[in-house]
């Protein structure tokens, strides 16, 4: 044993020397080494003392790590009297930014996949940049301090922000919300990273670093508010930060906030989880310029400690969204758990965020606002007069065309424009997830590096839009379709009796027929053909002669050859000539239809088509509404699933009721006939039918499944109403199909009253 205890002496003495020797090295994150006379020396502890440098001294007590001091900021708004007045600027400030052109060598570079210069290491290709410097964790400009300023007002209002949901809800309001007390946890650690974040920026920025503020009541009152609220301020600081990266002059201080905002992602996502939405419906992450995050943090904080380093960033008019769920105030979380949208870790949920092609509303505030910390800044824009809506998502910078309210004219501060339909790439719809729209006047042509030139044509905002993917059958315009009138309606419906009686009432009287007297005959045709009313006196005149004295004086009266008025005759097939009543003959064919369908219904149909003439359209009229239910709530439309449920489900139901209710199955005609009303005919018929014992079966089912498809669609869950409200859409349909048009009326206007009159259920 004694060699294998001299190896692992060996090992701990070499351990021991390697340690000694680290300690004489530099630190480069070390707040106060320098590192060479030309190196600054104030070169920031930008990393926590985990990366301080070993001693050989032994300690009993570890050096604590460096943190910034939080208080305890308290909530509520401004007022006092702010003692300065707008962004922070130097004393000489340009009109505007000169945009160059690409220096020549931008595009010199041959990208065959080759090596073209020598490499200055093994393993190392010729290139890059700070590779062969000694870092300096520091800003070296004014952009780098305002930059990473307003990133640490950020991270002290989502410290803030998680300690205040804590303070604010218990565990108990959690689980009511779907959440447990290791999600609460969960968020405390967050906290706890903000505090690692703020300290690190603090490091860097020095002693004017921003402290943290007091802040404005934050926009919600229960749990679900809250994590819908954060993740939508989260998505603030992820893409404010990704906007300004790229351009800062300290690219040792980007590297460490590249870090940072990686965790801001992670905290996005999972307030995403928490809220049910689906966690990363983006392919890219997208970045907004500083004035853009400075204008959507301002409202929310009230005021700042005396001295406070300003910032420098415009504050632009507030920018408001009044459609469907993307208000300030709206929370993407379903409270009913048969909506499916409860916390997990993803869900392919159907939500009604927002469709390509829908209308959207937009209002915005006047410049000259008091906003931000101490009201101490002003709103303000250099923009001329609104005409596009910029969509700020992924890599795209799209405009739509905004049309402003009448009666503004150029001063209008409201209008309305189109969610547009386009793919970052084939199979990413551009605008999804939480992103950012604001009102501009022109449509530059932008890249998400060069997006801040967009500052000069912002009216106002940016806005958060909640944004929900389109499915490739909503790739397109949305196109409302619009009802058939009622009367069309009741015409689909009508029986043979109805359909006769309605030809009857619109058909022209005798008197409305314009007459035409025929060509005059010619002689020699009057005494070669016989006419109808000649050849009937003939007849006439054997039947007399061969019939009695009765009937004789009978026959004499069927017609008068001098009579002025127009006369009606019948003559049988067996030569037999009658008088003829055609309102007697008009009755008693009524009389004969009649009988016909109390004995079996339409007797020129069997039963199986009379049913299946019915239970096809309102089955194609279930997958209609199928359709048009997901087509607005879901995020894509299971089309194979719905033409299942529709074909297998609701045609076998709906056939198997038709069939009972028309009389195939179970007969429910009484066994003696009534005797029929000669005076109920025509349009009475039609428009308000007989008094059957089907109208008082229809009738209070119509009214009650009106009721609750009002009911339904005003109060339940987009859930809900995609699985529920076709099948009772489809039964309303067809308890009024069987009524008359009267009764189906009155099943209309019935549930309109109690859900319009009574609940105060709005129609539009």
């Amino acid at each position: 044993m004694f060699p294998d205890q001299c190896i692992s002496l060996f090992a701990l003495l070499a351990v021991a020397l390697a340690a000694t020797q680290a300690d004489t090295s530099v630190s480069p994150v070390s707040s106060s080494v320098s590192v060479s006379s030309s190196v600054s020396s104030s070169i920031s502890s930008a990393a926590s003392n985990s990366t301080t440098s070993t001693t050989s001294t032994p300690s009993t007590t570890p050096t604590p790590a460096p943190t910034r001091s939080q208080p305890s900021p308290t909530h509520g708004s401004f007022s006092g009297t702010p003692t300065t007045s707008g962004a922070l600027s130097a004393t000489q400030v340009g009109t505007s930014i000169s945009v160059g052109t690409p220096e020549p060598s931008a595009t010199t570079y041959s990208n065959d996949g080759n090596m073209h210069d020598a490499q200055p290491a093994p393993y190392v290709p010729a290139g890059g940049v700070g590779l062969n410097t000694t870092p300096v964790y520091n800003v070296k400009s004014d952009f780098d301090y305002q930059s990473l300023a307003l990133a640490l007002y950020q991270e002290w209002i989502e410290l803030d922000l998680f300690r205040f949901g804590l303070a604010q809800f218990n565990t108990s309001d959690f689980e009511a919300a779907g959440l447990c007390s290791d999600d609460r946890y969960l968020i405390e650690f967050m906290a706890e990273q903000e505090i690692g974040h703020a300290t690190m920026l603090s490091n860097i920025l020095g002693d004017p670093a921003p402290a943290q503020c007091t802040y404005n009541n934050y926009p919600f009152t229960d749990v679900l508010g809250f994590v819908n609220f954060t993740q939508r301020l989260t998505r603030v600081g992820e893409s404010g930060t990704y906007g300004f990266l790229p351009h800062l002059d300290s690219r040792e201080a980007a590297q460490l906030l590249l870090g940072a905002v990686s965790t801001e992602a992670r905290q996005q996502m999972i307030f995403r989880q928490f809220g049910g939405l689906f966690p990363m419906p983006v392919w890219f992450e997208v970045g907004i310029p500083q004035s853009w995050a400075w204008t959507l943090l301002a409202p929310y904080i009230s005021s700042c400690p005396a001295n406070q380093t300003r910032l420098v960033w415009q504050n632009f008019p507030a920018l408001n969204i009044s459609t469907g769920n993307n208000s300030s105030d709206a929370c993407a979380c379903a409270t009913d758990n048969g909506d499916n949208t409860m916390p997990a870790i993803t869900h392919n949920r159907s939500i009604p965020l927002s469709q390509p092609g829908q209308q959207v509303n937009l209002t915005w505030d006047s410049p000259g606002q008091a906003i931000g910390p101490n009201n101490s800044y002003t709103t303000s824009t250099s923009a001329g007069k609104p005409a596009y809506v910029a969509w700020v998502t992924q890599l795209n910078v799209t405009y739509s065309n905004l049309t402003l309210n009448a009666g503004g004219g150029s001063a209008s501060t409201s209008g309305y424009t189109i969610q547009p339909d386009l793919q970052t790439y084939e199979g990413d719809p551009a605008v999804n997830g939480t992103m950012f729209v604001a009102v501009t006047d022109d449509d530059p042509v932008l890249t998400p590096f060069n997006l801040s030139l967009i500052n000069a044509h912002v009216v106002a905002g940016p806005a958060l839009y909640q944004a929900a993917a389109p499915t490739s059958e909503s790739t397109s315009t949305l196109k409302h379709s619009k009802n058939h009138p009622q009367s069309n309606l009741y015409r689909m419906a009508q029986n043979r009796k109805q359909r006769r009686a309605a030809a009857a009432a619109a058909a022209e009287s005798a008197a409305d027929i314009p007459l035409k007297h025929p060509p005059p005959a010619s002689e020699s045709r009057k005494s070669s053909n016989k006419t109808l009313l000649e050849i009937a006196a003939e007849r006439q005149g054997q039947q007399i002669r061969h019939s009695g004295k009765q009937q004789q004086q009978e026959n004499a009266k069927l017609f008068d050859m001098d009579a002025k008025e127009t006369q009606f005759i019948q003559i049988s097939p067996e030569g037999g000539v009658s008088q003829f009543d055609p309102q007697e003959h008009n009755r008693q064919q009524r009389q004969q239809e009649e009988n016909e369908e109390e004995e079996g219904g339409d007797a020129s149909l069997p039963p199986v088509i009379d049913t299946l003439l019915l239970s096809t359209p309102l089955t194609t009229l279930h997958l209609t509404l199928a359709f048009l239910a997901a087509h607005q709530y879901a995020q894509f439309v299971p089309l194979g699933a719905l033409a299942w449920e529709s074909c297998f489900v609701a045609f076998p139901v709906l056939t198997l009721c038709i069939h009972f209710a028309h009389g195939h199955i179970v007969s429910f005609r009484p066994k003696t006939k009534p005797k029929s009303n000669p005076e109920i005919n025509g349009l009475w018929d039609l428009f308000f039918g007989r008094p059957s014992s089907k109208t008082f079966v229809f009738l209070p089912l119509a009214i009650y499944l009106g009721v609750y498809l009002m009911r339904l669609t005003n109060e339940q869950g987009y859930y809900a109403i995609m699985k529920r409200a076709p099948s009772i859409g489809t039964m309303w349909v067809w308890c009024v199909l069987e009524m008359s048009p009267v009764a189906g009326l009155l099943a209309f206007l019935a549930p309109l009253g109690w859900g319009v009159g009574y609940m105060g259920y709005a129609i539009f």
